[in-house]
């Protein structure tokens, strides 16, 4: 069982590694494909740009780029923009690779810039040398510095979607591992509370059939031992609804003082044989809405716990402030504290318990009602408060 629930928890933190890696590499190429599309997107507006101008200087389309131009012999003249300057020197530098015509891509110095070098007989009325040219250009600078802020914010926002899923999917895997180890624990405790009934009443069958047993007394322990059995299958499947998210509540409006008279008629015979005064303050009716049966539960729950370890007397008072408040209080020896620490665990039995489920289904039962259940030691008593 421990080596399938280790193998269980590796195969969900591979999967969601493996998850993880899928969701990086998913989001890098996305990254990288809006960023070679909006780059080719800018490198086409720009040689567009260009090209136009080319074509018709007079052209003006204010969705591109502006297209400037300068001649190269400007750059002695001093009167180029840094821009301008960068381009021309890288212009200069590399002139042989150059074609007249062909528009290029030039970065350097932050600076992103397309342009074209073009041959140029004249300028206005005046003849030029066969070594000038004509640079015709567009800055793309903003535009690409823009791309890059979105990519860094986009990337950002990707590296914290994935570390908070990330995260969150540990939260859960652990969750769900101690869910898992809950689990496995409730139904190995379950076979093992069990099977102590089912021994006993199989002993007993075995004694009768022997004739080592008294068939009036292994009568009497198969029926005490099929009662405990029975109330234990119960209080499984009423958990294992809770579990599931199988229970729905029937919420009525109910009075609470006499649910809790029904719940006390339960103990009441065992009581009265014991010598046991079962006391109830509860003098007017306290209305409130709530599912009936698993209030019933609940008081009927603690009142038996309450039997088991009350000496002379049991009370019950009821307040009714913001919220309702009962209190069951017994005379016995007094809940220790680690008794307190666990009281509210599943299959935790005291001295005197039996299934150890009963005081774990009234606390899932007040927590669906919205309400707080504990438990304390006062005044050399045993207390329970539900406030609901």
């Amino acid at each position: 069982m421990k080596s399938a629930g280790k193998n269980e928890t590796l195969t969900n933190r591979k999967a969601v590694m493996l998850m993880m890696t899928a969701l990086v590499a998913v989001i890098m190429i996305l990254l990288a494909v809006f960023w070679l599309s909006e780059s080719q997107e800018i490198r086409i507006r720009a040689e567009k740009s260009i090209r136009q101008t080319m074509v018709n200087e007079a052209y003006e389309d204010r969705t591109l780029p502006p297209a400037y131009e300068f001649y190269t012999e400007e750059l002695a003249e001093g009167i180029l923009n840094e821009a301008e300057t960068d381009l021309l020197n890288h212009y200069n530098e590399n002139r042989s690779q150059y074609m007249s015509g062909n528009i290029y891509s030039f970065t350097g110095n932050g600076h992103y810039m397309y342009f074209t070098p073009i041959n140029a007989a004249r300028r206005g009325d005046e003849f030029i040398s066969e070594d000038e040219r004509l640079i015709l250009y567009t800055d793309v600078s903003y535009s690409v510095h823009a791309l890059h802020s979105s990519l860094v914010i986009m990337a950002l926002g990707a590296a914290l979607s994935v570390l908070l899923l990330f995260f969150i999917s540990r939260r859960l895997l652990i969750l769900l591992e101690k869910k898992d180890n809950g689990m496995r624990n409730f139904f190995a405790n379950a076979s093992h509370e069990l099977k102590t009934p089912l021994m006993a009443i199989r002993g007993n069958v075995d004694g009768i059939r022997s004739g080592y047993v008294e068939p009036e007394k292994a009568y009497d322990v198969i029926e005490k031992e099929t009662e405990r059995m029975s109330a234990l299958i119960g209080s499984i499947l009423d958990l294992s609804k809770l579990d599931s998210g199988a229970v729905h509540m029937e919420v009525t409006m109910n009075d609470v003082r006499e649910i809790l008279y029904d719940a006390a008629g339960i103990i009441l015979p065992e009581a009265d044989k014991r010598g046991i005064q079962v006391n109830i303050e509860a003098a007017e009716p306290l209305f409130m809405e709530c599912d009936e049966r698993m209030i019933f539960s609940t008081f009927s729950n603690i009142l038996t716990n309450a039997l088991r370890y009350a000496e002379r007397e049991i009370s019950v008072r009821i307040e009714k402030q913001d919220k309702i408040i009962i209190r069951f209080i017994n005379d016995g020896v007094p809940i220790s504290d680690e008794e307190i620490a666990h009281i509210f665990d599943r299959f935790y039995k005291g001295d005197k318990g039996q299934t150890g489920l009963g005081m774990a289904l009234a606390q899932e039962y007040v927590n669906l009602h919205g309400g707080e259940i504990s438990a304390a030691a006062r005044d050399n008593r045993t207390e329970f408060v539900i406030i609901i």
